[in-house]
């Protein structure tokens, strides 16, 4: 053969091969973002985050109701929704509690008439629901039962939409593509708090985890979303390492003294990465992103709503720590975070000219250093109460203000206040 007829053919093999290898990638088409709403009682910070996210949003995804059981009898504890909030249309959740079968008729028509139930009441506040997710955590080995359930509930709801959540552990067993092939589409969650080992650190979504979960699901050739996280916990452990149960929002648990406490973060550096190589590279299945859960200002192991903006955007946060004083005389200093990232404290120096400090004090955690003309206020060395013990300092969210101590000065002072780094 010619040589340039070899290099013709070489190259449309090489081109051949390079379109087979990349046919299920579409960097083109850009990622849908969603996130959960997944309180039961919808109280004013709620509705402001539902409000807000709206125009970061391509929609929320809404906790409906959850199925308990007691024996065989089911039991639906509904959430408070406020309809009006959510505008002309959202998507619907009907969570069901562990069920150990059998998975017939009679097991399956409390979930339908539940499925029903939520889609009548959305219809009936001019709320049209187009989707309704079923989150159940099916033991893997019985998927093939879960399998019936939703078949029944997809035909009952229609025309909407019926998506079921999967676990990770479901795509190896065999009955997982016969089982979402009998959903409209589906959610592969890749976040959970469970530790590998009782006393090992790990995040609550690991990257690598994550990124070979979606590239598995996306050889099946089905469209999905990933479910990441945004949430935080504390897991405690017994002296002996049992497992003691998991801390997300709300009163503290009555864990014993000895407890050893460890905090499974979600990392918003971390997520916004995965997103971006998402963007970027996309695999041909994934449709979107649905983020658990939606922000509120009042959570307190939650991200914050400009963390969630910046991981939807694909970028790193924003830092932006600074230092500022209140007040004439005392003159009450705090440190402020005006970024979009969880800020560690700093020290915070003071300084005058002109005036004589006459009194000061820290606040618990904080210690305060003479110098001249100025102090610098350390975190993590203050007492609580008069010496009783040290206080950690948590780290600084997004917005937030905290006060760090106070100065007296003989007459009204001008002071600079500045972050030491």
């Amino acid at each position: 053969m010619h040589r340039t007829a070899i290099h013709v053919v070489s190259c449309a093999i090489l081109a051949a091969t390079l379109t087979a290898c990349h046919r299920s990638r579409r960097p083109e088409v850009p990622l849908t973002h969603r996130a959960y709403v997944w309180q039961r009682e919808w109280t004013p910070a709620v509705k402001a985050a539902v409000e807000e996210s709206k125009s970061k949003l391509a929609g929320h995804v809404v906790l409906g109701a959850e199925i308990t059981w007691r024996s065989t009898t089911a039991r639906p504890v509904r959430a408070t929704i406020d309809w009006a909030s959510l505008g002309s249309s959202c998507a619907l959740a009907l969570r069901v509690a562990p069920w150990a079968g059998p998975f017939d008729d009679a097991s399956a028509k409390p979930v339908i008439d539940e499925a029903l139930h939520l889609l009548s009441e959305a219809k009936a506040h001019g709320v049209a629901c187009a989707e309704l997710q079923l989150d159940f955590d099916c033991a893997q080995k019985k998927l093939a039962g879960y399998e019936r359930w939703v078949r029944a509930v997809r035909t009952a709801i229609q025309p909407a939409r019926l998506v079921i959540t999967t676990l990770p552990v479901w795509l190896d067993e065999p009955e997982f593509k016969t089982l979402i092939a009998a959903a409209d589409s589906y959610v592969l969650q890749v976040h959970s708090v469970l530790p590998a080992k009782k006393n090992e650190l790990a995040t609550i979504c690991d990257p690598e985890r994550a990124r070979k979960c979606v590239e598995q699901a996306n050889a099946l050739g089905r469209d999905f979303e990933v479910a990441l996280s945004t949430y935080s916990a504390l897991v405690g452990f017994d002296a002996a390492g049992k497992l003691l149960g998991y801390h997300f929002e709300g009163p503290a648990p009555d864990w014993p003294a000895d407890a050893k406490i460890m905090q499974f973060r979600s990392e918003p550096e971390e997520m916004a990465a995965l997103v971006r190589e998402w963007r970027l590279d996309r695999p041909a299945h994934l449709r979107g992103v649905l983020w658990y859960r939606l922000p509120l200002a009042t959570d307190r192991q939650n991200w914050k709503l400009p963390q969630l903006y910046a991981a939807i955007e694909g970028r790193p946060l924003r830092h932006d720590l600074a230092a500022a004083s209140e007040n004439e005389n005392p003159v009450d200093v705090m440190l402020i975070n005006r970024g979009e990232a969880d800020e560690p404290v700093r020290a915070v120096r003071v300084s005058w000219d002109g005036v004589q400090l006459v009194a000061s004090d820290a606040l618990p955690g904080w210690r305060i250093e003479p110098g001249t003309q100025s102090v610098t206020f350390h975190p993590g060395a203050a007492a609580d109460g008069g010496g009783r013990r040290a206080v950690a300092i948590p780290a600084l969210p997004p917005g937030a203000r905290r006060s760090i101590g106070w100065l007296r000065f003989d007459k009204r002072p001008s002071v600079l206040v500045e972050v030491v780094h």
